[in-house]
């Protein structure tokens, strides 16, 4: 919602300097309650500033770049920092200074930020037009692309940009002159209020944007299941979890060449992703089938196959990153996105408890994620394709369509 509502560049600072000061605060918690309470916040950051960072990315660069961008965060996220992490829970047994040691290195997001440009989409939702030109012409200075060119993309762009945002600028000024003349009363506190609400509701208000709003979620929820769990499996495999840990993470750069691949290759959005779902659903099945009824002395099928599956896993993290972002309109992107994400980290509490079911029989969480992934599958059926072009700018016109008909 703050990104909606400030701008995704300041939302993204506020988000990460709250992750950083609560997490090395958690470090440092005298009982479990107070631990509890800072976890949860970071937590909620973190969410948050992986969900601005690749709205942000996603934003200001074109389709045929996004997945390179995105593979950046996915190369640093899963593998740069598995990696670290294992080194550091091997060297720190303390976990006070693991955790505040690990937190720390939020501090980097907070830098990464500050060096970002604002959204131009958002600049433009907003009226803005001449911040979001401002912001396409340093990139094109940086590019050099468009030097020495007398009429070029950019141009064309920047007339569109025009006459788009002194259209959507008058509609701000009007806004702005109503919140100045408003008095501030009960009446007020309690209109804002419901304002808000009905924001946090704007991914529900129209037939077609509420049934990708839910599938999204439902998308976001299996993904978090099946990735999260194969990542606490682990301790149930019978090696070193330093070791699963460090060989993960390492492996986990061969997701950012899929994601880079798949995405230059293809137009399509949909299509690779449900591939690399359908790949890691044969390859939990088969580890899970097989070590239920082979009983074997060692873990080698489920760690190679486990291996397999999480690489996959990891370019659908990234590929769902993509894809629902260019699901929604402009105006509600970050809300929607951000409600999708929200709820579907239910995923992860519940794969803890699928897990537990290993110790009833060796196995048989694989063959549930299996199951899961089948639902995957069916749920992208359900929902459009994209192919990061002609996104919409605002939902208002999806409302107006859906009266038309």
């Amino acid at each position: 919602m703050l990104g909606d509502s400030i701008g995704r560049k300041k939302a993204g600072l506020i988000v990460s300097f709250a992750e950083t000061c609560f997490g090395i605060l958690a470090a440092f918690s005298t009982n479990f309650a107070t631990y509890a309470v800072f976890r949860g916040i970071v937590g909620g950051a973190g969410i948050a500033r992986v969900s601005i960072f690749s709205l942000l990315s996603i934003e200001t660069t074109t389709c045929e770049h996004r997945s390179v961008f995105m593979s950046m965060w996915g190369l640093i996220q899963n593998c740069l920092a598995r990696c670290f992490t294992s080194l550091l829970a091997y060297f720190l047994t303390n976990w006070r200074w693991l955790h505040a040691v690990q937190e720390s290195f939020s501090l980097l997001f907070l830098l990464h930020i500050c060096l970002l440009p604002e959204s131009p989409r958002w600049l433009i939702s907003k009226g803005r037009s001449e911040e979001a030109l401002a912001v396409l012409r340093h990139g094109a200075a940086i590019n050099r692309r468009f030097f020495g060119s007398p009429r070029t993309k950019l141009d064309v762009q920047e007339q569109i940009y025009l006459s788009i945002g002194t259209r959507l600028a008058n509609e701000e000024k009007k806004r702005v002159v109503e919140r100045t003349n408003r008095k501030f009363s009960l009446q007020e506190i309690v209109f804002s209020a419901k304002k808000v609400m009905l924001y946090i509701l704007s991914p529900y208000k129209t037939r077609k944007v509420a049934k990708i709003s839910f599938l999204s979620t439902g998308i976001f929820t299996g993904q978090v299941l099946i990735y999260y769990g194969l990542l606490y499996y682990t301790r149930f495999t019978r090696m070193s979890v330093y070791l699963v840990v460090m060989i993960g993470g390492l492996m986990s750069s061969v997701a950012t060449v899929i994601l880079v691949l798949a995405y230059r290759l293809f137009k399509s959005r949909k299509r690779p992703l449900m591939a690399c779902y359908a790949t890691t659903g044969v390859l939990v099945l088969i580890s899970g089938i097989y070590t239920m009824v082979v009983q074997p002395d060692t873990d080698l099928v489920i760690i190679i196959c486990g291996s397999l599956a999480t690489i996959a896993m990891q370019t659908t993290l990234n590929m769902v990153y993509v894809f629902v972002h260019e699901l929604f309109p402009t105006d509600i992107r970050s809300v929607a996105f951000g409600n999708a994400g929200a709820l579907g980290r239910a995923g992860g509490a519940f794969c803890i408890f699928i897990n537990q079911l290993d110790d009833s029989y060796h196995g048989i969480p694989l063959v549930v994620y299996g199951g899961v992934v089948v639902l995957l599958l069916i749920m992208l059926c359900l929902i459009d394709d994209t192919t990061g072009e002609n996104l919409a700018e605002s939902s208002t016109v999806i409302h107006k369509k859906e009266q038309n008909i």
